[in-house]
């Protein structure tokens, strides 16, 4: 039981300090350029990241908990590698667009 509630903790940490991670991405979207693309993928990427936390941070205890809740878990599985990979998506199309950009002389400060 110790051991159960020791890796619960730690998973419960790790996505706690993830979700405070994204605080800096929230500011980079504020404060973008309004004539890129760039807020919009950070606030599609912030939003996948912020969902998929909340959604592991709901998974923890329900795995542990049992009873009435574990039908769930599956599908909060699920849900949870589905955000990691629209996430995942998200920072590759990103990455993409920048490299276009800058090769083509686009935002260069």
């Amino acid at each position: 039981m110790f051991i159960t509630e020791t890796i619960q903790a730690l998973v419960f940490l790790v996505l706690m300090f993830d979700t405070v991670r994204i605080l800096p991405t929230l500011n980079r979207m504020a404060i973008g350029k309004a004539n890129s693309l760039q807020p919009g993928f950070e606030s599609a990427i912030a939003g996948a990241r912020i969902t998929r936390n909340l959604m592991g941070l709901a998974l923890v205890p329900m795995v542990v908990a049992g009873g009435a809740a574990q039908p769930y878990v599956p599908a909060g599985i699920v849900c949870f590698v589905a955000l990691a990979v629209v996430h995942s998506a998200l920072c590759g199309i990103q990455r993409q667009v920048l490299t276009d950009w800058r090769e083509d002389g686009f935002g260069a400060d």
